[in-house]
């Protein structure tokens, strides 16, 4: 049963990766009922580290995200479905955004207290979450 249990986790975490390096998409790109994030920051590239804890039917995971900022902001809002963060950073901004969650559109949204500058940031998430299996 851990077998198929970890064989399954690391599966979930491999198919995780890859729907992660998928480009964002914008409102140009979805029907009008269908709710996307905001356009002001895309992602280009994403590295993801994903470590499951078959037992507990948790994981964690570490994200870095390299963002490119359109337009100064002080925010960015980002999927997170059932995600618990431990730490975020920007490295080109000292201290630690405040981070909100809105359960029901899975999102969270980093507030900064100074803006991030238009161009490329590297965004760092650590996350834990839990393994579902919503199929039923």
């Amino acid at each position: 049963m851990t077998r198929i249990c970890l064989r399954r986790s690391l599966q979930i975490a491999l198919l995780s990766s890859l729907l992660a390096s998928i480009p964002a998409l914008t409102s140009a790109d979805v029907a009008t009922d269908r709710v996307v994030l905001p356009d002001d920051v895309t992602p280009e590239r994403y590295e993801v580290s994903i470590i499951p804890d078959a037992a507990h039917l948790a994981f964690k995971g570490v994200a870095g995200i390299v963002l490119n900022v359109h337009r100064p902001t002080t925010s960015v809002t980002l999927n997170a479905a059932d995600l618990t963060f431990q730490s975020v950073a920007v490295s080109s901004l000292p201290g630690t955004p405040r981070v909100s969650f809105d359960a029901a559109q899975e999102r969270a949204t980093l507030r900064f207290a100074s803006p991030i500058a238009a161009g490329r940031h590297l965004l760092r998430i650590a996350y834990t979450g839990m393994i579902s299996d919503d199929s039923g």
